[in-house]
């Protein structure tokens, strides 16, 4: 699934996605003052209970004993974008004098604790590096023109040219953001307290480079009056990715993680995409047991079904707006990792382990097999692939993934759409990471 901005959500290393490029149409975010309250979908209404008032459109989402929350205080670290003389302080960059495209980003531990972080031409080859502190290393994201981090209060940007800028500011506790595919504007997610104790106001947020900040979404987490399209409990908004279809978010549930192959995937039970002009939201996946997978053209979407009786994956669903379009069955129970859509949407490239191989300590690695499934005829190639998982399915035509080894080493690989092949483009050692693709 679109999952590379779920490193941050456990301090953990975890699969990770590409991300998606086009031409987007020009950002005109709500004003501040008047944020987009996006609607929540209730659920039934325990017996006894009085139900709620449904909301009038642009009106407050929460129950209605519940008084609605004033729109949060622009933070004072996004009120303009006023950069200082030196807002990135790296140590020197490098780079090379060839220029290509897609651009993949990778990151790599270095001996002083810091990491490498680089910017490769399809070939593998190094374009440009820098050196990021560790501190910034759960904030990488691939964006248009390279790769983008936070330090010290500013989102800082590598080139393929090898020049370190300061893009815009980022406010205190925000360690992620997605950058629009135009690269006018950048997105961050934030939580506040709410009214009552156990409630939280979730807002998301766009920041017009040059320009100021506004709220984009805002909805209240309340876990006595759970909707059946969030977690139950207590959840916050996690950006995934800006797309040329929106900001792809998750709905995720706070705390708890898990331990095994693939076990970040499943913070996306709850996705969706937000218009980025109006803050209205469609939702891609609304069940803790499908997790969003992959995302493909028109709002379609890939997820691995949970067996009912638990144990592992048993089917392969394609949603079309969040309803059932086509479903595949799994050949017995598996586990199922980041699904990439073709570029035209008419195949799905994903990775899956046996069940067997859950849990930690196992060696799932040599047990992975790359399918590739034409969605019209259902026809699939299958190649074993020893952890090797697709990660984005370029306009170009070739699948960009990763090849992980049970001793944490980890390689930048392509991977040939019609036989599954695997080439290795480059060799990153333990603890490396591939971040996304710019293309």
């Amino acid at each position: 699934m679109l999952i590379g901005a779920l490193l941050a959500a456990c301090g953990t290393a975890a699969p990770v996605a590409g991300h998606e490029h086009g031409v987007a149409a020009a950002v005109t975010p709500a004003a501040a003052s008047t944020p987009q309250l996006e609607a929540a979908t209730p659920v039934g209404v325990p017996a006894g209970a009085t139900p709620a008032a449904t909301p009038a459109a642009g009106g407050d989402i929460s129950p209605t004993a519940t008084p609605a929350p004033s729109p949060l205080p622009l933070p004072t670290a996004a009120a303009t974008s006023t950069l200082s003389a030196d807002p990135c302080p790296l140590s020197p960059a490098t780079a090379s004098t060839a220029a290509t495209s897609p651009l993949l980003v990778v990151d790599t531990p270095d001996a002083s604790g810091d990491y490498d972080l680089s910017l490769l031409n399809a070939g593998g080859g190094a374009m440009a590096t820098t050196v990021m502190p560790s501190s910034a290393r759960w904030s990488v994201v691939a964006g248009i023109g390279g790769v983008y981090w936070i330090e010290g209060g500013e989102l800082c940007l590598l080139a393929p040219s090898g020049a370190v800028t300061s893009v815009g500011p980022v406010p205190s506790g925000v360690d992620q953001v997605v950058i629009s595919p135009d690269g006018s504007a950048y997105a961050y997610a934030t939580q506040a307290s709410g009214t009552d104790p156990e409630q939280s106001v979730n807002s998301i947020w766009v920041q017009e480079i040059g320009g100021t900040a506004s709220v984009l979404a805002q909805r209240v987490s309340d876990p006595s009056a759970p909707s059946s399209d969030a977690p139950r409990g207590g959840w916050m908004y996690g950006l995934i990715d800006w797309t040329s279809q929106g900001i792809l978010l998750r709905r995720e549930a706070t705390g708890g993680c898990g331990c095994g192959p693939f076990d970040m995937e499943m913070l996306a039970g709850y996705s969706a995409l937000v218009d980025p002009s109006t803050g209205t939201t469609t939702d891609l996946t609304a069940d803790g047991g499908c997790p969003l997978s992959g995302l493909g053209p028109t709002a379609v979407a890939a997820c691995f079904h949970a067996a009912s009786g638990g144990g592992g994956d048993d089917g392969l669903e394609i949603l079309d707006g969040g309803n059932l379009a086509t479903e595949f069955s799994l050949s017995g129970l598996n586990l199922g990792a980041d699904a990439v859509f073709s570029p035209d949407g008419g195949a799905l490239a994903y990775a899956t382990v046996p069940s067997t191989a859950a849990g930690c300590g196992t060696d799932w690695q040599a047990q992975t097999t790359v399918h590739i499934l034409d969605l019209q005829s259902g026809t699939v190639v299958a190649a074993a692939a020893s952890g090797v998982q697709p990660s984005v399915w370029t306009a170009g035509g070739t699948i960009y993934g990763t090849e992980t080894t049970d001793d944490g080493g980890l390689s930048a690989v392509a991977i040939d759409p019609v036989s599954g092949a695997v080439t290795v483009l480059w060799a990153g050692g333990s603890g490396a990471r591939l971040i996304g693709v710019d293309q």
